[in-house]
């Protein structure tokens, strides 16, 4: 079998172990590039220079758009820096793979990798804007952007010239649809800021996202008597503003006070709204304790009709009692008129039972 010379020329450096890849991390990227992609494995000490393949989906050990050399590499970690897309002339479909001397099996197109590359970060929420710092405290800020989460460990705040401090950066569960990560950082003290910044400089001018250059300086608002710092956020190459930083003066803060201030008004309009509407609901409970009482009072007075009516005629109706009464000469009125009386009020008394006792009872009654 006979070998090319470029297998020879590759194969002579090999003084080990052949090198072994167990990994990559991230494959994601951004559109600006400088994303650090560290590779780990074995056997990378062997090797003069192990170099980053990146290309399209037809990569291969001798088809590649560009050819990346290592940042650092020791025997177990090598860390490379991914191009922007402008320099792969807007390739959308990354793949990379590896050429370490005369390894062809680590860029072959079965070994290639793919790299996503993800949208620009944007800024979801944060608590700089309308939030000022005290001077002379530490002020905690958090800010959800997409996709930050896959560079962690890649990712650096700024405020004015100087680092956030204790970058923490999680994945939010907030949306399914949505990859968001959730930072938190401590902003550096107000008066190393201030010592630190270059003001009206235009050394190492920074630069948007959208390639505007911009001088990192002090901003001063007279109006409100403080001082705002821009807030970079940095990934790679990609830098964004997410807002600028305030920092009140020592002194009487009027924002708390407007604050406050707004903060009674909205409780004594919650007390009113609640007393106006306890009389209402105490007015309402009292017509319907009225009406209530209104309709009791009109059934019983019904009842007590009736009851009047019913006893009116059964007194009334007393045709089928009357007595045949026959006055004799020596009868006197009032006899005839008690023996009337007790045939009424006493029905099943018959006229032989009449006693003196009834007639000394009805006396008083004449």
């Amino acid at each position: 079998l006979f070998r090319s010379k470029q297998w020879y020329q590759r194969r002579v450096a090999i003084t080990a172990g052949d090198p072994v890849v167990t990994g990559v991390t991230p494959l994601y990227t951004l559109t600006y590039g400088g994303i650090d992609v560290t590779v780990e494995g074995r056997g990378f000490d062997g090797i003069q220079m192990p170099y980053l393949l990146v290309g399209n989906a037809s990569l291969s050990c001798d088809s590649y758009l560009q050819k990346v050399p290592p940042a650092t590499f020791n025997s177990t970690n090598i860390i490379y820096q991914l191009p922007s897309i402008d320099q792969l002339q807007g390739n959308t479909d990354l793949r990379i793979s590896f050429l370490m001397d005369a390894v062809d099996d680590l860029c072959e197109p079965s070994s290639n990798r793919k790299v996503e590359i993800l949208k620009d970060p944007n800024v979801i929420s944060e608590n700089i804007k309308g939030r000022p710092c005290e001077i002379g405290k530490r002020c905690t800020l958090n800010i959800e952007m997409t996709e930050i989460h896959h560079f962690a460990s890649q990712t650096q705040v700024f405020i004015g010239d100087l680092p956030c401090e204790n970058i923490t950066i999680m994945e939010s569960t907030k949306s399914s649809d949505i990859r968001i990560g959730n930072l938190t950082c401590i902003a550096p003290p107000y008066e190393a800021i201030l010592e630190d910044i270059t003001v009206n400089s235009n050394d190492n001018p920074q630069v948007h996202a959208n390639g505007t250059a911009y001088r990192v300086k002090r901003l001063s608002s007279e109006t409100t008597k403080t001082d705002l710092f821009p807030v970079l956020v940095e990934i790679g190459n990609f830098k964004i503003e997410v807002g600028r930083l305030e920092f009140h003066k020592k002194g009487f803060n009027m924002t708390y006070v407007y604050g406050a201030a707004g903060a009674v008004g909205l409780l004594i309009l919650i007390i009113v709204i609640i007393v106006v509407k306890n009389r209402s609901d105490q007015k309402k409970k009292m017509e319907d304790m009225t009406m209530k009482h209104n309709k009791e009072m009109g059934v019983m007075e019904g009842r007590y009709a009736q009851a009047a009516k019913q006893a009116f005629m059964e007194m009334t109706m007393v045709k089928d009692k009357v007595v045949d009464v026959k006055i004799k000469n020596d009868d006197i009125p009032y006899r005839i008129f008690s023996d009337y009386l007790i045939h009424i009020m006493f029905p099943n008394v018959d006229k032989k039972e009449k006693s003196t006792d009834c007639d000394s009872a009805l006396i008083p009654l004449l």
